[in-house]
């Protein structure tokens, strides 16, 4: 009796006890993937020689030979190299995220005590940018910019899928934060940095990765999410009418140019230019003697009427010597075909490499 009592009351106590809800949690995707970017020049100062040492994605400040600088055993670094980067999007938590894939090497000692095997892996890191992070990494200026995100990131032990690991950390609360420190410099290149410190963005003084403006708009132009960000890059001005907004101000038309419909031409093209170039070059004779070579970045402004103007060397060779000459023979040029904007003539910024080379050198 005392028995059946118990079962009773124990059925009455669960008919009692609520059902637990039952949730289904939304699997996360990527909606959109942009452009892949598999090439950067890492730039690192050798303060010991005064070099700048260059490699293909990896920051390095000692000169090697560039078969075993893409090695991945050599290349492998928590911050130093790249294998490619993409913008994906992914909503999370009813949030719109540009998901920069930096897919990268690492690796550890596998005998960490005593600094013996060296081991290393791929891995990714999943840099979260909101829209309006976005905005201002299309709107770059000279003007060093830093952006903390969160960064969910694989590891060599990890086989789940990319989506699940940014569920996974993000849900945790315990997600690791990182830096992008990136500006454009004078030449129109965009040099970044990605480091786990803010402090650490000091450091892009004397290394940082490098890439051309137009490999940097393929990256960051994925359509999702973008109209909202388009009209908040060309505010219509207050008080201003729809005819009034296409049409340039005086102050505009005095701006120099970075990029233009039409780019500035050389008369008779590229090829005509390297002939000038080849044509009117001095050595000059102390570099000569003394077996220095070097290249040289030069800066000048094409004006609306074709001349050469305001002509600077951005990147010195080194010597001081080559630097001059590489201005004088820029400032010998002939008459540009001036570079245009919606149909008229206007001044550009544009970037020169002239490089001194001795012959066998």
């Amino acid at each position: 009796m005392k028995k059946n009592l118990l079962l009773l009351l124990c059925m009455f106590c669960t008919l009692l006890c609520p059902a637990q809800e039952r949730v289904n949690r939304v699997k996360l995707s990527f909606e959109k993937e942009g452009y892949i970017l598999e090439k950067a020049t890492g730039w690192s100062y050798d303060e010991y020689v005064g070099e700048w040492v260059d490699c293909v994605n990896v920051l390095e400040s000692e000169k090697k030979n560039k078969a075993y600088t893409t090695s991945p055993s050599w290349a492998s670094g928590e911050f130093n190299n790249l294998i490619s980067l993409q913008f994906k999007t992914i909503t999370y938590n009813n949030q719109l995220y540009y998901a920069l894939v930096w897919h990268k090497w690492d690796g550890a000692y596998k005998y960490p005590s005593i600094r013996e095997d060296w081991e290393y892996w791929r891995t990714k890191v999943f840099m979260m940018f909101t829209q309006q992070d976005i905005y201002k990494l299309r709107n770059l200026t000279n003007k060093l910019l830093t952006i903390k995100v969160s960064s969910p990131s694989t590891d060599r032990y990890n086989s789940a899928a990319d989506v699940d690991v940014i569920q996974s950390e993000m849900n945790s609360g315990y997600v690791k934060q990182l830096y992008l420190v990136i500006y454009k410099a004078i030449d129109g290149s965009i040099r970044f940095l990605f480091r786990q410190y803010d402090w650490d963005s000091y450091d892009i003084k004397t290394q940082y990765f490098e890439i051309t403006e137009a490999e940097y708009l393929k990256l960051i132009s994925i359509s999702n999410g973008d109209a909202e960000i388009e009209k908040m890059e060309n505010p219509p001005l207050a008080n201003q009418s729809p005819e009034q907004e296409n049409t340039p101000s005086d102050e505009e038309e005095e701006v120099i140019y970075m990029v233009v419909e039409k780019m500035p031409e050389f008369p008779g093209g590229q090829q005509a230019l390297f002939t000038f170039i080849c044509e009117n070059l001095a050595y000059p004779e102390d570099a000569h003697t003394n077996g220095i070579q070097g290249r040289v970045i030069c800066q000048f402004v094409v004006e609306k009427d074709g001349r050469v103007d305001d002509v600077q060397v951005v990147r010195s060779s080194g010597d001081s010597s080559l630097d001059k000459e590489a201005v004088r023979v820029i400032k010998s040029m002939p008459n540009w075909t001036p570079g245009t904007q919606r149909g008229k003539p206007v001044r550009v910024k544009y970037t020169m490499p002239v490089s001194f080379r001795l012959p066998n050198g």
